[in-house]
């Protein structure tokens, strides 16, 4: 991961997440928050294993994260164990808040480890 799109990340609480669709084959841009850990990004689908863009990821786990002009494209590690997800549920909670947690994210049973690619 560049300086660059490390420093991004700092900056920002929300990225584009684009993956590339099961069926259509096509990459499909979407709004995601993150936190970020060391060298890796860290995921977390607001309807867990039932959001589209995690069942797309594990057909095709090659995902783009974007700001901007500046993009990091790297390879999905899913995380289904319940200690690594509730790990990322309490970052989220840290930098996005009790209330916007239980608000948005719904389902907490998977959670996406981006690492370069």
């Amino acid at each position: 991961m560049s300086t660059q799109f490390k420093s991004i990340l700092l900056r920002k609480r929300e990225l584009e997440l684009s993956v590339t669709g099961r069926k259509s084959k096509r990459e499909l841009p979407r709004p995601v928050w993150f936190v970020a850990r060391e060298d890796s990004v860290l995921l977390l689908p607001v309807a867990g294993s039932s959001t589209q863009w995690y069942k797309n990821l594990r057909t095709n786990p090659t995902l783009k994260l974007k700001s901007g002009s500046s993009a990091f494209v790297g390879v999905a590690n899913l995380l289904t164990d319940r200690a690594d997800v509730q790990e990322v549920v309490k970052m989220f909670t840290a930098k996005y808040g009790d209330k916007d947690m239980k608000q948005y994210y719904t389902i907490l049973d998977v959670a996406v480890q981006l690492k370069p690619k």
